[in-house]
């Protein structure tokens, strides 16, 4: 009784404690989540006891056996899982469509079999019978398969077999002639099945498969459970998005507990900050509770130094291996790689605040790993600190945790020689163009193009980025070195943070500079828009940045002089918002009256300082502002051929360029076509009245064309538009002998030569719209606009619609940062991009 006594007392202590905590943390900085949370599953100790399994702890394919498990793509049986069992037939078939997500329409046509009394008599007894039929559907297994595999499903599966089964479950072409060297390598390469040997050929070079330590591939070797959870584990990260899975590597950079009181009572919440070696954040969420408290438990399994455990074992610095479902979950953490030991490599930088090092490997790839507060550091073996390191030069790391604890490099050894990595110029300027392999920059000594490579390290504040990610207009060092192959080649390019991305344009009237304090009072003032000046503030007061750029009538000036001849003209404020409030980065004010333009770039001559415009020329110099995507850069810069909205100001009868903007509202590497569908043939299909999407309008390209489809396409069936479902790109394919969709329209969005996203409609495309506009309202399936500008095809001109559109989306496919997402992205106050017919969205751009 006196224990009880205690026992309660102590928790209602600890309980008071723990909310005066919760009330405390919820205040508190929280783990920034911004690039994503996903969240543990509840029963996660029920998922870990049927995971672990106890026959495979010694195994060699021990942690395929886990991440499938883990997908649920195999399971096991009293906890054992039997990896040296032999794969029936049917399993393997099952496992290939569970793989494409394809087990509800298996299961559904067994069931709609046997309810329809057909030869199948028990469905327990012929389950099977329903992945074999779908299976043939989408050409897994070929028509004259069928009765056999029926008859023997029960069989081993042999290496042969499962070999053509997956190149064909993955769309790959069989391999032929030369392509057939890896296989034919082998000793028994002649006893696979003819029909076999172009897939068999495909799978191995593919990397799915390999020989065995002898030589041979062994096709008529039965597979064994383990060899099939090799396979699959191979091929799932292949269909990751048709079964609503990510797969994501990084290292955890930070580990976060905060008490929360709940519904439920109290919880301790853990966070897992991970970051990918682009910079990118995600954040991992657990949760426990008190054996008492109502609320869920929340955590996942993690596989880390051959233990299969709980989240528990994640620690700050293990390198990660994830998968995530689309819903924000976590499946199955996987640590990887040495979190103690040595490593060396080349110095190439260290991440923001020196908290991280940057170093190549000898293999070429780029690893970070984040650095310890106490990092100690010889250089030569004498003392030093991570800021003596030298780019380039040949560094050994000393590794506890997954984090960096020791750091020894040398300056004269004859690695450090021999390695072309020695700086001879740092070159600053800001980017005109960019492009896979090249890079132009302007500087004040004029424009310079350099080389890049995959092997360029690219960074924006310390973090990894492609080269696809660097924007014209960026402000960059780059660094030039010798030794390359031509003599001279790029090794690293940093990237400014956010020192030119601007948020936008505000034009008004200057009603009271304050040049002491760095501000500015502007009446009247209006935000741009694309093309169009819109309601802003009567008067709104912005912070000016130290050292902005004045001009007053195109030269330069200071806010001094703006306070003594300025006031009362037109003044154009360049602004950010880097959270801190707007401030101004570039200001030009203008004495003549202001006219917009909407045309066509026919010519700009840098050497006179001169843009050319189809209805208009105007001189631009300093003290125009140019915007692209939203991002600053030199109106010397713009190219010829893009379409622009040009604001000039009149003065003596010459028209001078005060702003110039323009937008790639498109992703340079998509390309949006339309047409009849004439014919399906596999992969391939045929579009007749065939018309590409170019310059915000159709061009008609010829009678017909060949696509190619994507075997992971997003297909929306939009025939009937009330009710739009989306089809597998396999139901597309088997409308070969059907002819369902023959005589359909389709708009076809394709990326490196394939199909990756498409819609097909009824009809004729009537009263085609290409519009840029701000979302003015989302109400479920529909999106109201404002600001609506439409294309006209006429003018080549955009032209303000005074009555803007509602909009379907239902069956609309909507970008984002390139990549296809959904309706949920649409959000009011979105700027888009809309290929439309005025009832309903095709195509959404959301810039």
């Amino acid at each position: 009784m006196e224990m009880r006594s205690f026992s309660l007392g102590l928790a209602k202590k600890i309980t008071t404690v723990l909310l005066a905590a919760a009330v405390s943390l919820a205040t508190a900085p929280q783990p920034a989540a911004a690039a994503g949370s996903y969240s543990g599953i509840t029963g996660t100790d029920n998922v870990l006891s049927a995971i672990n399994f106890r026959d495979v702890s010694g195994h060699w394919a021990k942690e395929s056996i886990y991440r499938v498990a883990a997908q649920g793509l195999m399971q096991g049986s009293q906890g054992y899982f039997k990896p040296n069992a032999a794969v029936t037939k049917e399993q393997a078939v099952t496992m290939l469509l569970s793989l494409k997500g394809l087990d509800a329409e298996a299961q559904q046509a067994a069931a709609q079999a046997a309810a329809a009394g057909t030869k199948w008599r028990d469905l327990s007894e012929y389950w099977g019978n329903g992945y074999i039929a779908v299976a043939v559907r989408e050409g897994i297994i070929a028509p004259e398969e069928q009765q056999a595999l029926e008859q023997a499903r029960r069989s081993p599966a042999t290496r042969e077999e499962v070999a053509a089964w997956c190149g064909r479950c993955l769309d790959l072409d069989p391999a032929y002639g030369a392509q057939q060297a890896r296989m034919q390598s082998m000793q028994d390469w002649r006893s696979i099945k003819p029909g076999y040997m172009g897939m068999v050929a495909a799978v191995i070079n593919e990397g799915i498969m390999a020989g065995s330590t002898g030589g041979k591939f062994q096709p008529k070797k039965q597979v064994t459970r383990a060899e099939m959870a090799v396979i699959a584990d191979k091929v799932s990260p292949r269909m990751a998005e048709v079964r609503n899975l990510q797969f994501k590597e990084g290292y955890v950079a930070k580990r976060d507990e905060v008490w929360a009181a709940t519904n439920g009572g109290i919880v301790k919440e853990i966070s897992y900050t991970v970051k990918y070696n682009s910079g990118e954040l995600l954040v991992l969420i657990a949760s426990e509770v008190p054996a008492n408290s109502a609320s869920p438990k929340k955590g996942f399994v993690v596989y880390k130094g051959n233990k299969l455990g709980l989240h528990d074992l994640l620690k700050s610095g293990d390198s990660v291996k994830l998968i995530l479902t689309t819903d924000n979950k976590v499946l199955f953490v996987q640590v990887v790689g040495s979190t103690a030991g040595s490593l060396k490599g080349i110095f190439a930088g260290l991440g923001p605040d020196n908290r991280t090092i940057n170093i190549r490997d000898s293999s070429g790839k780029n690893l970070v790993y984040p650095l310890k507060s106490a990092v100690s550091v010889s250089i030569n073996n004498q003392a030093a600190s991570v800021k003596d390191l030298i780019h380039g030069q040949e560094v050994s790391l000393t590794l506890a945790g997954g984090s960096v604890t020791g750091i020894r490099g040398s300056t004269t050894s004859s690695a450090i020689e021999s390695y072309p990595m020695a700086y001879t110029q740092v070159l600053e300027g800001q980017v005109s163009d960019v492009g896979a392999r090249k890079l132009t920059l302007s500087t004040n000594n004029g424009r310079v193009t350099l080389d890049i490579d995959q092997y360029t390290r690219i960074t924006r504040s310390g973090s990894l980025i492609p080269a696809s990610r660097v924007q014209v207009g960026d402000k960059v060092l780059a660094y030039i070195e010798n030794g390359g192959i031509s003599g001279s080649y790029v090794s690293r390019v940093e990237v400014a943070g956010a020192n030119n991305a601007a948020g936008n344009v505000y034009k008004g009237y200057v009603q009271a500079v304050y040049p002491v304090d760095g501000r500015v009072v502007i009446r009247d003032a209006r935000e741009y828009f694309f093309g169009g000046w819109y309601p802003y503030s009567n008067t709104l007061t912005l912070n000016i940045s130290p050292g902005a750029p004045v001009y007053l009538d195109g030269e330069a000036v200071d806010l001094h002089w703006l306070a003594q001849a300025g006031l009362g003209l037109q003044l154009y404020t360049l602004v950010t918002d880097n959270g801190a409030g707007v401030r101004g980065l570039k200001l030009s004010a203008q004495s003549g009256p202001a006219e917009m333009y909407s045309s066509i770039v026919d010519e700009v001559d840098r050497a006179a300082g001169a843009i050319y415009l189809e209805d208009v020329s105007g001189t631009v110099g300093p003290g125009t502002i140019a915007l692209h995507n939203g991002r600053s850069l030199d109106a010397g810069d713009i190219p010829e051929g893009v379409s622009v909205f040009m604001e000039t100001n009149l003065r003596e009868g010459k028209h001078y360029g005060t702003f110039i903007a323009w937008e790639d509202f498109v992703p340079g590497d998509n390309e949006i076509a339309r047409g009849v569908l004439e014919e399906v043939d596999g992969r391939k299909f045929v579009l007749e009245d065939y018309s590409e999407f170019e310059g915000n309008s159709w061009e008609d390209e010829g009678s017909s064309e060949d696509l190619d489809l994507s075997p992971e396409a997003y297909i929306i069936d939009a025939r009937d538009r009330n009710n739009p479902r989306v089809i597998s790109p396999g139901d597309f394919r088997y409308s070969q002998y059907s002819g369902e969709y023959e005589d359909c329209s389709v708009i076809a969005v394709s990326r490196d030569g394939l199909v990756h996203a498409m819609i097909i409609l009824e009809g004729d495309f009537e009263g085609d719209k290409t519009s840029v506009a701000r979302i003015a309202a989302v109400n479920g399936g529909r999106i109201s606009l404002d600001r609506e500008m439409n294309w006209s095809e006429a003018t080549g001109k955009w032209k303000q619609n005074s009555f803007p559109a509602v909009l379907d989306t239902r069956y609309a496919l909507i970008f984002k940062d390139n990549e296809r997402v959904g309706r949920g992205m649409l959000h009011a106050g979105d700027k888009v991009y809309i290929i439309h017919d005025g009832r309903g969205a095709y195509i959404i751009f959301i810039q």
